[in-house]
Formats: C-alpha cells, structure tokens, sequence
C-alpha cells in the first residue's frame, strides 16, 4: 500500500519579498507535488518567482528547479510536481508586485503545503 503525507510548511504567512519554507525531509518519498495558495487574493496581480531547493542534510541547499507564477482572483493557487529529489525539500524565492501597489503586500497572505507520496 501507497503512504502519503501532507505538511503544512508555511500557514499564513506574509510574504511581501523574499521568503524560505519549512525545509522538510522526504527520503522516503517517490513524488512530491508543492502547492501554494493566496488566501486573500488582491485586485492587482501578484508575481512569484519559486525555486524548489534540495538538501543531503536540512542544512546546505542547491536549487533543482525554478517556476515563474502571476497570482490574481483567477488564479489563487500554483503548484509544481517532484520526483528525483534526494533527502530534504524546501521552497525559497520572491513575491512582487506592480509598484504602485508595493505599500499593500503587506497585506498579502501564503499557505504553502507539501504533499509526499511513496
């Protein structure tokens, strides 16, 4: 029978420039699929740039892959699909937006999950 698990690696969170996940060991997985969800879509589009790091050892990061993602009230959730990903796993990158609207990303709040599947 197939294990799955799925991690809550940032709850509400303020990300209004760069930010870095939870990192999370996942050895034991075959795929793993990062989601993260604007929970307060705003009426302007907010830009992320997200790169999925690895890790031998939770400590000494080197990134696998980058993703590029406009969020609005269309489009609230993104997602990105793993496999071959060796011991650890976090997410880092930027969020941005329009510069007239740079004094409300303050505003702005992240749920980022990681499902594990064996």
């Amino acid at each position: 029978m197939r294990q799955s698990h799925t991690a809550v690696v940032a709850r509400n969170a303020v990300w209004d420039g760069p930010f870095t996940t939870e990192p999370w060991e996942a050895a034991w997985a075959a795929e793993a699929i990062y989601f993260i969800r604007l929970l307060n879509p705003a009426p302007f589009r907010v830009s992320m740039q997200c790169r999925v790091e690895i890790s031998p050892d939770g400590i000494h990061w080197v990134e696998l892959s980058r993703s590029a993602f406009d969020f609005d009230g269309e489009n609230p959730l993104w997602y990105m699909q793993l496999n071959h990903f060796g011991g650890w796993l976090r997410l880092s990158g930027q969020v941005s937006c329009v510069p007239e609207f740079m004094d409300r990303m303050g505003d702005l709040r992240f749920m980022a999950y990681l499902t594990l599947k064996s």
